[in-house]
């Protein structure tokens, strides 16, 4: 389209003009009457109001506008799988709304996966809208909900493979990328559209050419618009070898591992910085002395229910959203409008970055926990119950809306009644360096009555905290000993 632009234009020039002719004619291109550089008011390089490239002249296009209709696919090739998450993100984001400018992160199960998104990709807020096993073609279906709802800044896509893997054709899968960037364009505007190339994988090696052609016709089409963007971690990954190297990827050599996550964000930082601004979320109200409670787990009575507020100590809490012992939490779930123990509405907000099952009571939470030993964590409907991962996994979450230049203190409590000696070890980091802590939350004999070995009196504490640059601390926690890791109650203080 710009080549025809260019191509107009050039018609457009006077065909009487003779750039040698001697002596100059009126007409001549290089004479002083109509120069195309002297100051006449149809000159082409002048400060006239018909001057051609004065500032009333419209830039050119962002995003393309079709010819075709690439969304015609929809009905054909969308799975039609994914609704009960994109209604659980849809129910949250209706209660406590993201503000607009942040960057959506959406696709398959890469991004679903990518467990430190947040902290690598702080600056332009993430807003993390990974459906694992998903085509580029169910982002397409539900682009309203995961993306445009959002009113975000720019977009980044990771999704492809899954359909070729599926038997769709590079040309369906291009059609599906060209879909979203209708949609997201007919909605939003221009904004920045970026593309994570499809990744070359040992899993899926031998589809390797049908996945690279899709990458192929979306680098030339952001090679043609400003607004569309292909973030090319090709060479980096196939520099380590044909199928790349191994330890790039989870033991299935289909996702990447935390080693491939690394490479990717280091390809992309330096294209995102010029994509788009930082984006910081605003500021919550929560100062020096301010201090609140969550209580992470499921609520039917048989797994774990609510903490109602205020406690027998008059303290407010905040439930995760209602789940069943079991339910899966996946990223991009979030707890907005955080309630200090006073009951006063913070502005603060958890954000859950990677996938986490909830459990309790019945699977041995701490259902009599002791004030002398806990004191105002000692509140059975809040320590009777908890999110796990297995041992492998890390389960990564932030608390966000702090202020940069303030420190904070988190404390951070887990029971669970089993003889395995399990040990989670708790990661936090903000503006500094990231900091450990160890508790022992099962192991024969370390409890008391009630809970033979279970925690009933340790707490892992963290002091003097300072948030990253744009106001989140991202709190990690994985299984240092033992088959699982857990985290039932979460403590943030202002200092």
């Amino acid at each position: 389209m710009r080549s025809l632009l260019l191509f107009v234009l050039l018609l457009g020039c006077p065909t009487t003009a003779n750039d040698d002719d001697t002596p100059r004619q009126a007409s001549d291109d290089d004479d002083v009457v109509a120069d195309d550089d002297d100051s006449a008011v149809d000159d082409d390089d002048d400060d006239s109001a018909g001057d051609d490239d004065d500032a009333t002249t419209p830039p050119p296009p962002g995003l393309p506008v079709w010819d075709d209709s690439p969304c015609e696919g929809i009905a054909t090739h969308a799975s039609g799988a994914f609704q009960p998450v994109i209604d659980r993100w849809a129910s949250q984001v209706d209660e406590n709304p993201f503000e607009a400018g942040r960057t959506v992160f959406v696709g398959s199960s890469s991004i679903l996966r990518w467990e430190r998104l947040l902290e690598d990709f702080s600056a332009w807020s993430p807003l993390q809208r990974g459906f694992g096993g998903s085509r580029i073609w169910d982002t397409a279906e539900h682009s309203e909900q995961v993306i445009t709802r959002h009113n975000p800044g720019a977009v980044v896509i990771f999704a492809g493979t899954n359909d070729i893997a599926a038997g769709l054709s590079p040309a369906d899968v291009v059609d599906g990328y060209r879909c979203v960037v209708e949609r997201v364009g007919e909605t939003l505007g221009e904004i920045p559209i970026g593309f994570i190339a499809i990744t070359p994988t040992p899993a899926r090696w031998n589809s390797w050419e049908e996945s690279n052609a899709v990458n192929d016709a979306v680098a030339a089409y952001a090679g043609e618009w400003p607004d569309l963007h292909f973030f090319d971690t090709r060479e980096a990954f196939l520099a380590t070898g044909a199928p790349p190297d191994a330890s790039l990827f989870a033991e299935d050599g289909l996702h990447l591992s935390s080693a491939g996550y690394a490479l990717w964000a280091a390809l992309m930082g330096p294209q995102m910085s010029s994509l788009l601004p930082p984006v910081p979320p605003p500021v919550g109200s929560f100062p020096s002395g301010s201090r609140l409670l969550l209580d992470l787990g499921p609520s039917n009575p048989e797994d774990g229910e609510p903490t109602l507020s205020p406690d027998p100590f008059g303290q407010t809490w905040n439930n995760w959203h209602a789940m069943d012992g079991e339910s899966a939490m996946v990223p991009g779930e979030q707890l907005g409008g955080l309630l200090d123990v006073n009951g006063d509405n913070t502005g603060l907000r958890l954000v859950m970055s990677s996938q986490m099952t909830s459990n309790g009571i019945v699977n041995g939470g701490l259902l009599l926990p002791d004030s002398l030993l806990l004191g105002g964590f000692a509140v059975g409907t809040a320590t009777e119950d908890y999110v796990w991962r297995s041992a492998g996994g890390v389960g990564a979450m932030a608390i966000e809306g702090l202020d940069p230049g303030s420190r904070y203190d988190v404390r951070l409590f887990a029971s669970r009644d089993a003889t395995e000696p399990r040990v989670t070890r708790y990661s936090l980091s903000g503006g500094e360096e990231r900091v450990t802590a160890d508790l022992q939350v099962s192991g024969a004999g370390i409890g008391g009555p009630g809970q033979p070995n279970g925690n009933i009196d340790s707490i892992a504490e963290f002091t003097g905290l300072l948030p990253d640059p744009y106001g989140r601390l991202h709190i990690d926690y994985a299984a240092a000993q033992g088959a699982f890791a857990y985290i039932g109650v979460l403590e943030l203080e202002a200092q």
